[in-house]
């Protein structure tokens, strides 16, 4: 016999998100490693389902955030001008969904709206960015950016990759970018 378990977040109504151990049968409730080997065993021959619909970390993007994406920021909108330069979101622990904390207009000069947004990125968190800029070539490009310090505990940055994997999809036709470091959040790298 052979145990299969692993580390989640589960989202709480009372406390946000916590972390705990899972059975691959996704049975809550096992709270350390050793718990988890004594309790729950699975045989080789038995067969599993696993479903992979949802999101891996159970954070989804939240409707509002997902709707301003596509009536305000979507490249593919001919009928109006794209007035926003980008939309910030945060993963917020109360409400287990990414939200939309900032969204920001356009300005005359796009390096320095870029400036004002790289200043506004939390660096005790990650964050999501849809950043609409024309390319080095002149096109107009929406970049999908993920800004993740590599100072944030572990925990925080599992949760941040899993959650981009499961919001990514909302955000098709951007260009994927990832951030870690300040020093590296520069306009030329984004354009690159």
């Amino acid at each position: 016999m052979k145990s299969y378990t692993r580390y989640a977040p589960i989202p709480n109504e009372k406390e946000g998100i916590t972390w705990e151990y899972i059975s691959c049968d996704g049975q809550p409730g096992l709270k350390n490693k050793e718990e988890a080997l004594s309790n729950f065993s699975l045989s080789l021959n038995q067969e599993v389902q696993i479903n992979m619909a949802g999101p891996l970390s159970g954070i989804r993007l939240s409707k509002e955030a997902e709707k301003f994406f596509q009536e305000n920021m979507k490249l593919n909108r001919v009928s109006q001008a794209q007035k926003y330069r980008y939309m910030l979101m945060t993963i917020s622990d109360e409400l287990g969904e990414v939200v939309m904390t900032d969204k920001v207009e356009k300005g005359a000069d796009q390096q320095e709206d870029f400036k004002k947004m790289v200043e506004q990125v939390p660096m005790d968190k990650a964050c999501y960015i849809i950043l609409d800029m024309a390319s080095s070539s002149g096109k107009d490009q929406l970049y999908f950016i993920t800004w993740c310090p590599d100072t944030l505990p572990t925990k925080q940055k599992m949760c941040s990759a899993s959650t981009k994997t499961s919001i990514q999809n909302v955000f098709k036709g951007t260009k994927m970018k990832q951030v870690n470091d300040l020093g590296d959040f520069t306009y030329e790298s984004i354009l690159e």
